[in-house]
């Protein structure tokens, strides 16, 4: 028999590796080989969950930096991705270095446990010093996950909140944005900034939330004392983009926790509602008499999107 049937026939009898030095002496040679599938022995053993069997390789001169041929990873992924915390150990205590040795994708071997949505592993890795900025960025991907259990271990293990994504934002921005209140709660409770802004835009998880129409995730934003009427770089807060899209329950949310109706300087809330033709926002910020609506609803009616709202504009001229 091969090495890589050895290997398999050892995981179930003991003993084959027990008898050791005579019997492995036959094998050294072949211990950084690749089979017709790309995995060497320590990538078998990994697979097939053998923590004894990685350590008599490595005893015998088995590489455990060898990285595949195909996606470039090393044992250590193959621990990973078979779920075995046993093997994950032993490689680390083998080579500590494995732990932050990207893979050809630059996929880091956090990231791969994150996506493998095992905490325990997670956990393990952060241990042995993994860097969480190496690749695609583990906080994001537990939030894209939902998963809170991984988000709990990242957090507890100060991974940095404020690093922002290759799309917009940080991963509160990305929460906000996927209405995951759960996650949203979890960040703010571990101190994310509830205020944070987007490089590129200056938008914060409000914005994100206003824009995705999650009036619950605004609820949660404004309990925890964010700012209602931050400017992004368009110069819009999220209310405006709450009545543009006449998102009645996020205006509505934004409203009663304090969002200011009246913007001084800049496109006001009620003006978008009448040049997008949102008639139920443009509704409630009649009622609510707006200082544009009070002051210029003839200039308000000129402008306005449609006749429901023109009819609208031209009954508050009356009042």
């Amino acid at each position: 028999m091969d090495i890589f049937e050895f290997l398999r026939a050892a995981a179930s009898d003991p003993l084959l590796v027990s008898d050791g030095p005579a019997f492995w002496t036959n094998y050294a040679s072949s211990v950084n080989t690749k089979s017709l599938y790309d995995e060497t022995p320590l990538f078998v053993a990994a697979t097939i969950g053998q923590p004894k069997l990685i350590q008599v390789l490595c005893d015998y001169g088995a590489n455990p930096t060898l990285k595949s041929q195909v996606d470039q990873v090393t044992p250590l992924y193959a621990a990973i991705r078979s779920g075995s915390h046993s093997c994950a150990e032993c490689l680390l205590s083998i080579c500590p270095d494995l732990v932050n040795i990207a893979s050809g994708g630059c996929c880091s071997p956090l990231a791969e446990a994150v996506t493998r949505s095992d905490p325990h592993m997670v956990e393990l890795l952060l241990n042995h010093g993994a860097v969480a900025t190496m690749g695609p960025n583990p906080l994001h991907e537990a939030v894209m996950r939902g998963d809170g259990a991984i988000l709990d271990v990242l957090l507890h293990h100060g991974v940095d909140t404020s690093v922002e994504a290759a799309y917009e934002g940080t991963v509160l921005h990305t929460a906000a944005s996927a209405g995951r209140t759960d996650i949203v709660q979890q960040l703010c409770s571990a101190g994310a900034d509830v205020d944070v802004s987007s490089s590129s835009t200056s938008r914060t998880p409000v914005h994100c939330a206003a824009l995705a129409g999650h009036s619950d995730t605004i609820e949660i934003l404004a309990a925890c004392g964010a700012n209602l009427n931050a400017v992004d770089n368009s110069g819009r807060t999220p209310l405006i983009y709450a009545v543009s899209h006449d998102d009645v329950p996020c205006v509505l949310a934004l409203i009663d926790h304090g969002a200011d109706i009246n913007i001084p300087e800049g496109q006001s809330p009620a003006l978008t509602a009448a040049m997008s033709g949102a008639v139920h926002s443009l509704a409630i910020l009649i009622d609510l008499r707006a200082d544009d609506v009070v002051h210029g609803a003839m200039e308000l009616r000129a402008m306005a999107r449609g006749d429901e709202a023109q009819h609208m504009l031209a009954m508050a001229c009356g009042r």
